[in-house]
């Protein structure tokens, strides 16, 4: 008996949502209706998500809608984060919500939407169709948000679509908040004057949802994220968990992040601001907000943030060592990392470079985490001396939750490098 399925086959993606009894076991089948031109092994995005039966918010506190402004200029840019609305709607059952609004754009345009939404209780996605009805540019799907970019998009009536994929189950119909960012800039094939749409994405609200900690009481995510003054994501962890953040502008120069217990806001967990990091251990069952405070108007920045579990974190003693500059060491950090038995291995006091013949060295190093009581925070160094000028390559690889490594490569006089 089929229970559920998905059903809109004009859009290149598919969506079911379905009520399941314990004890019960399903099989869900992926159909591949072949065309020419598919390859002999294709690769697709494919998500689950399983949760309790019931919205997290039943009914929207104002009784209305939330929707997106409509677009009435050019270029026209809009950050629901940004400018802190609570973006929602109500779902009706048997009926997928949809919201449109048109604008005639007189010049070819390149535009980039996000829309985020909670991925289990509600499948939102964003496109673009001309008044026609003959062209439908939609979103990807990347992890818990859909994004829409395109360049060049060519003068016409278009009308940006927010759209539910499925229809909703009586037992989980809600009131749903979700993320919205558009941007819209006139095209030019101008070199000196390329237009081209904002390509950083938007940290969401919360971490309580199945794409974070409600999965497994971990996640970890890196990129390129868009920040605004004191924009915080609140989050609470069913598990002791050690945090790690880390900010960097453009510049490599750290942007201050704190912790912060929301039953006692003016006094942060952990606050970072050396090498740009933050680490903290956190509580069960205690709210939190990570809160960002980057300049006051909003700009990009590279983020990395990673969230484990302290009881499922087995210890391995050549990959997970703790290196926290000591600045920033929480105590319970470095006891929890660091293994009974570990033996430092470090580079060569000296590289014996030759001039005009390459050098390449590939080192698996280790170190015990309590040698971050040295005030230096120093793990290991080396010099070397080049008698003309080479090209230099350096990489280094850690696991980010234990351990967030710096490189620096100075000079007699300056830093050459800082990473």
């Amino acid at each position: 008996t089929i229970i559920s399925s998905s059903q809109d086959w004009s859009l290149t993606t598919q969506s079911f949502v379905a009520t399941v009894q314990p004890q019960t076991i399903y099989h869900v089948t992926v159909y591949l209706f072949a065309k020419t031109g598919v390859p002999k092994c294709p690769i697709f995005p494919m998500g689950f998500a399983f949760g309790p039966i019931g919205a997290p918010q039943p009914i929207c506190y104002d009784n209305n809608d939330h929707w997106p402004p409509i677009i009435n200029y050019l270029p026209f840019h809009y950050n629901s984060v940004e400018n802190k609305e609570n973006l929602h709607y109500q779902q009706h059952q048997l009926e997928k919500r949809i919201h449109s609004y048109g604008y005639t754009y007189d010049v070819p345009f390149n535009i980039r939407a996000e829309i985020s939404s909670n991925f289990l209780y509600s499948d939102m996605m964003v496109g673009l169709l001309n008044r026609a009805g003959n062209q439908f540019i939609i979103c990807k799907k990347f992890h818990d948000r859909c994004i829409l970019e395109t360049s060049a998009v060519r003068a016409d009536y278009w009308y940006v679509v927010l759209f539910e994929v499925s229809h909703n189950q009586a037992q989980s119909l809600g009131c749903q908040n979700f993320t919205f960012s558009i941007d819209i800039v006139p095209y030019t094939t101008t070199p000196a004057i390329v237009a081209s749409v904002v390509t950083a994405q938007q940290l969401p609200t919360t971490f309580d949802t199945i794409s974070y900690l409600k999965f497994d009481g971990s996640f970890h995510i890196s990129g390129m994220y868009s920040l605004s003054y004191r924009q915080r994501v609140d989050f609470r962890p069913q598990h002791e968990s050690i945090l790690r953040a880390s900010v960097l502008n453009g510049g490599h120069s750290e942007i201050p992040v704190e912790v912060v217990d929301m039953t006692n806001p003016a006094n942060p967990v952990s606050a970072g601001f050396a090498f740009g990091t933050l680490v903290a251990i956190l509580e069960p069952f205690t709210n939190y907000s990570l809160v960002f405070s980057a300049p006051y108007s909003t700009a990009h920045y590279y983020v990395e943030i990673s969230i484990g579990r302290l009881d499922g974190y087995v210890m391995n003693q050549h990959k997970r060592q703790d290196s926290v500059p000591l600045a920033l060491a929480h105590p319970d950090s470095v006891q929890r990392f660091a293994p009974s038995t570990c033996k430092n291995s470090t580079l060569p006091a000296h590289l014996n470079i030759i001039s005009g013949i390459s050098y390449h060295s590939v080192d698996e190093l280790t170190f015990d985490s309590r040698i971050l009581l040295d005030p230096s925070g120093i793990v290991t160094s080396t010099t070397f001396k080049l008698e003309k000028e080479e090209y230099l390559f350096v990489h280094i690889d850690f696991e980010f939750l234990p351990s967030d490594l710096n490189l620096v490569i100075k000079g007699l006089k300056s830093t050459l490098i800082t990473t």
